[in-house]
């Protein structure tokens, strides 16, 4: 069995909610998929505090949450407050119509900055943002000129453009790209997660335009195939776990712009009582639809009763296990991607789910 596989199967049987204590209990497995600069001890200190700091991340997909993970672990990067990258759960619509809250892995400036320098063929040396009080001037063309002096005293005005500078080391020289606001703002609007309250684009404007302007810069570079797959990773979801993460689909639904909004945000315009009740019964009756239709079917209940029969693995038994892994107590109300891992749990490691049932005992 590959570590990788080891992982997924460790991410099958570990509980929903704690994902710090997944990293706690595999740091063996983990530190063998680690670049030389990361510890276990180093990775599970940096994201218990994301985790525990963003506790919207933990009302997403346990398997979105964990493949973002893995992904930034593969391609060398740090999350936190580095700014190398981000988590931001929104709701992704599925090919059945369902809306799954999913963590979108994003990309900060300074964590493309660190894989565009560390392959050693370029180097991004800096990017600033513009404003309208900077004495600011450009030239592109066969002589291209960029001087760039910052408003000393105070406000500088309102944001104008952004640039960045890099070196082409093969080539020994220097070059640049500016994009004025309007670009910028391009870039914002194709963006699947611009709208959401958790977006980077609303909390962090300035980083997300310096990194439009390192992303553009790098079409201009001596890229590898390897360093070019892995920017490629930016504003990604994905679910399942492999070798290399950056291999698989993306799948992020980006037909569909489902916006997801933070409870917590005082953007809000005020409606009538009648409004703001038609409001709340219809948002009911589409997360009640939302809900039943995420959910297993009969057929697929009956089925799992019967592996986890054939395992020896009581009725009392299994709704333990659902109780304690997944927080429901029924068959019925078990989500559609819990669905084969609890099979799977089942049929391949039936003593983990009697284990369960026997630690509830002893605790009462």
């Amino acid at each position: 069995m590959t570590n990788i596989e080891k992982i997924t199967k460790a991410v099958a049987e570990t509980k929903v909610t704690s994902v710090w204590d997944y990293f706690e209990k595999r740091k063996g497995e983990i530190a063998k998929v680690l670049p030389q600069h990361m510890t276990p001890d180093r990775l599970v200190g940096v994201m218990s505090y994301v985790i525990k700091s963003t506790p919207s991340i933990m009302n997403a997909s346990q398997a979105s949450l964990i493949s973002a993970v893995i992904q930034t672990i593969q391609i060398g990067l740090e999350p936190g407050n580095l700014g190398h990258c981000y988590y931001v759960p929104f709701n992704n619509k599925k090919k059945d119509g369902t809306v799954v809250k999913e963590v979108q892995f994003i990309l900060g400036y300074k964590g493309i900055i660190e894989l565009v320098n560390r392959a050693g063929k370029a180097v991004v040396l800096s990017t600033e943002c513009v404003y309208k009080k900077d004495i600011f001037t450009h030239q592109q063309g066969l002589e291209p000129v960029l001087q760039h002096i910052p408003f000393a005293d105070g406000n500088r005005g309102e944001f104008i453009g952004v640039y960045a500078i890099a070196k082409n080391m093969i080539a020994n020289e220097k070059m640049f790209v500016y994009l004025p606001k309007n670009e910028v703002e391009k870039v914002k609007n194709s963006s699947k997660s611009a709208n959401s309250s958790f977006s980077p684009w609303k909390n962090w404007y300035e980083e997300m335009a310096k990194k439009t302007a390192v992303k553009k810069l790098c079409k201009l570079l001596p890229l590898s195939i390897e360093v070019a797959r892995q920017v490629s990773t930016d504003e990604t979801v994905r679910t399942k776990i492999d070798k290399d993460m950056s291999m698989l689909p993306d799948e992020t639904n980006w037909k569909e712009n489902v916006i997801d909004v933070d409870p917590s945000s005082e953007e809000q315009k005020p409606v009538s009582k009648e409004s703001s009740e038609e409001t709340d019964k219809s948002a009911k009756e589409k997360e009640e639809i939302a809900q039943n239709v995420n959910l297993i079917s009969e057929k697929q209940g009956k089925r799992l009763y019967a592996i986890s029969t054939s395992a020896g693995i009581s009725q009392d038994e299994l709704k333990k296990f659902l109780s304690e892994n997944y927080g429901v107590d029924s068959t019925k109300k078990i989500q559609k991607e819990w669905y084969e891992m609890i099979c799977n749990a089942c049929e391949k490691s039936p003593s983990t789910v009697k284990k369960c049932s026997e630690v509830n005992v002893e605790e009462e």
